[in-house]
């Protein structure tokens, strides 16, 4: 980081050691929000951090990530909040919203005189834009008519600026409104009591009853799905530095604990099985420090993609559950304490973890991906459609077309001609065949467009192929 990035985070961690920490146990155990830190939290100046002009601070993703751990090294809560108004509620509007909704909206949220929430997962939905959204909208004039339900929004009970998505029922596209306050009529929040994890934030269920919103509040973007593609992904990211922090954080505190309680005479810290579990605890920590460094150079070198963030959620999530139960068992009773910070860290990171369960997801996907793969083999000789995959993975035709081209990143139908070539390349190798039942096998509608696919493929005629070894081909086989 730059001396001014590093001034920035130095800043940030001296108020929340200062501010935060020395309260924040009493307000999770409580089930509340420090309502009284905010005017202070203001002062900070990071509103907007990673977003450019509209009165934001700026600064790039790494700066951003950097701190998301330090908040989350004293609270995941806290973090939360920040990543929910900063990272959601700002970013959508940022990547979404006209020029002239940037600026009505961003400064005053830069400011934070307005906080913002993220209404996306719903009570039978997960966070997703492809399939299985049932909050709906409906044009009449130059007004849309919402209904359905959100839950699990982040800030929702008492925020000022709530960003819905909702399905038009006109063309079936995912749509992005922004909802001003909570007096909009059919408009409601309730509170989601009772959490074990993440007990500062305050998450809440909203219910849209026929809510009017003018058609100057609906997100003015291009391609809503896309951009709210690209929200996620910044929140996967934000995810993966949070994990890291709260690793950081428990490491802190089970070091300290072990360095000060005794037995036998001496400190715990003394004891090899002790100094074992430490060790491992700060490899994870370290390990993922220099993931999410990484993660953060490729995003300034414009590389990074979905498939980076998800597998740097899945890896520092499933880490720091590792990393907190070696922290709570080293603990042992006091680990089951809040005045410890263990015991908070420890709730907290099952909610990081559950925030969107990819590895999970990944195995469902994978179990459905293997059906589909092994319909091709088994039906690579007959035709085949990308709906007849779909209905085998038990998928709608655009979840399975985006599911299928994200993991094995080829479109199913471009899958299908390659698998198709491979096998037409072991055929002309054996030389059993004319060329023209290779190609009608193949798929091609003649032996010319055959010809010219394999040529792109191998650089080589069918014919000259047959005079050559596959291991002889540069680069080895077409799957290389």
């Amino acid at each position: 980081m730059t001396v001014e990035e590093k001034g920035i985070v130095k800043k940030v961690r001296a108020y929340l050691e200062t501010k935060v920490e020395p309260i924040i146990n009493k307000y999770w155990s409580n089930d509340a929000f420090p309502f009284e830190l905010l005017p202070s939290f203001k002062e900070l100046q990071i509103g907007g951090l990673g977003v450019k002009g509209y009165g934001c601070i700026g600064g790039s993703q790494k700066l951003f990530g950097f701190v998301a751990m330090e908040l989350a090294r004293v609270d995941p809560s806290i973090c939360t909040f920040f990543g929910v108004h900063n990272g959601l509620a700002m970013g959508s509007i940022y990547l979404d919203g006209s020029e002239e909704q940037k600026k009505k909206w961003l400064p005053p949220m830069a400011r934070w005189e307005k906080i913002g929430c993220f209404g996306l997962t719903e009570p039978l939905a997960a966070s997703g834009t492809s399939g299985g959204m049932t909050t709906t909208a409906k044009r009449e004039g130059d007004t849309w008519i919402l209904n359905g339900q959100k839950r699990w929004i982040g800030n929702a009970p008492w925020c000022d600026v709530w960003i819905i998505w909702a399905r038009d029922v006109a063309d079936n596209q995912v749509k992005g409104f922004i909802v001003e306050n909570k007096t909009t009529p059919g408009f409601t929040v309730e509170k989601i009591e009772d959490k074990i994890a993440l007990k500062v934030v305050q998450n809440g269920q909203i219910t849209l009853k026929n809510v009017r919103v003018p058609e100057v509040n609906r997100l003015q973007g291009g391609n809503p799905v896309r951009d709210t593609s690209r929200v996620l992904r910044r929140t996967r990211y934000m995810v993966g530095w949070a994990s890291t922090g709260v690793q950081i954080g428990v490491f802190e505190a089970t070091l300290k604990y072990a360095q000060e309680r005794s037995q036998f005479g001496k400190p715990i810290a003394s004891f090899q099985m002790v100094e074992d579990l430490l060790a491992k605890m700060l490899a994870n920590v370290t390990a993922c420090q220099c993931l999410m460094v990484r993660l953060a150079q490729m995003d300034d070198e414009g590389k990074l993609g979905d498939q980076h963030a998800t597998l740097a959620q899945a890896f520092c999530t499933a880490k720091s559950r590792e990393t907190l139960a070696w922290g709570r068992e080293l603990l042992r009773g006091n680990g089951i304490v809040a005045d410890c910070n263990v015991a908070r860290f420890f709730a907290d990171t099952e909610a990081l973890y559950s925030y969107a369960p990819e590895p999970t997801t990944h195995r469902i996907h994978d179990a459905r991906l293997r059906r589909a793969l092994d319909h091709i083999s088994a039906k690579l000789d007959e035709e085949i459609t990308l709906a007849q995959l779909a209905q085998v993975a038990g998928l709608s035709v655009f979840h399975f077309a985006h599911t299928f081209t994200r993991a094995m990143g080829v479109s199913p139908s471009r899958y299908v001609s390659r698998v198709r070539l491979e096998k037409a390349m072991a055929e002309i190798a054996a030389g059993k065949l004319s060329l023209a039942e290779i190609a009608f096998k193949a798929g091609f509608s003649s032996q010319a467009s055959f010809t010219r696919a394999f040529y792109r493929t191998t650089g080589l005629t069918p014919g000259e192929y047959r005079t050559h070894r596959v291991s002889d081909l540069p680069g080895g086989s077409f799957g290389r």
